[in-house]
């Protein structure tokens, strides 16, 4: 016979759920843990879904943005599908019931849930600041007064600015052993750069050349200024 006792999660938002602790959850028997676990992945599967109507996927890159003014940063969506190569959905049925699977969901939905650019809105703005970085301007801006096949053509241009201003970028990591794109020190300085050489119509190549010399070069500065600072008379005063 089913139990008629409320589960504890009843009437918990999305996100009261995802901020319950460790010790919180390892409490709950599995029915409870099991309730947990459907509200939050039902929410985070709609996410994915919606995330994934606004991308278009290549075998090579992932997921990209579509075109035009509702354009988004798809990094959360490739960051949890590993760029299109799992089709991923969470669920309780691919636990099985097992306890461990249930809370190791429930940490992913988590990481995900609280990426800026896990939703529609947050990615929309994200990909925005990252043109604004990129090329001065976001293409809204560019496209200010424009209509029909201007403003198309202005968009079209962006989109494909972007894709190649990220991939000189993600190659970029790869030659320094890098996965987390916000984690490289001097990031902003190289990205900004890689922009005005692809706006430029520069190639992914001279995009990834420049800035591995520019990274060179900013490393070579701050050990410079290192070493003056540790050779400097006040570094070792108290």
């Amino acid at each position: 016979m089913a139990s008629s006792k409320p589960f504890f999660v009843e009437g918990m938002t999305v996100d009261q759920i995802l901020n319950l602790d460790y010790q919180t959850l390892n409490k709950l028997d599995s029915r409870e843990l099991s309730r947990a676990l459907r509200t939050a992945s039902l929410a985070a599967n709609k996410r994915l879904t919606r995330l994934r109507k606004q991308a278009v996927y290549d075998k090579e890159k992932g997921y990209l943005p579509k075109g035009g003014a509702g354009a988004i940063a798809p990094y959360a969506l490739n960051q949890v599908t590993q760029y299109g190569r799992k089709k991923f959905k969470w669920g309780v049925k691919k636990t099985k019931g097992n306890r461990n699977k249930m809370l190791q969901q429930l940490k992913e939905i988590r990481n995900f849930w609280n990426m800026t650019t896990s939703t529609t809105k947050g990615a929309a703005e994200v990909r925005r600041k990252s043109e604004e970085r990129l090329f001065g301007k976001t293409r809204e801006q560019a496209a200010k007064g424009k209509k029909g096949k201007q403003r198309e053509a202005i968009y079209a241009a962006y989109e494909d600015r972007m894709k190649k201003a990220f991939e000189a970028y993600r190659k970029f990591l790869e030659y320094q052993k890098v996965n987390k794109w916000s984690s490289y020190e001097g990031s902003a300085t190289l990205l900004e750069l890689i922009g005005n050489i692809i706006e430029d119509d520069g190639t992914i190549d001279d995009a990834l050349e420049s800035a591995i010399k520019e990274d060179e070069r900013l490393y070579q500065q701050r050990q410079d200024e290192f070493n003056n600072a540790i050779n400097g008379k006040d570094y070792f005063s108290l």
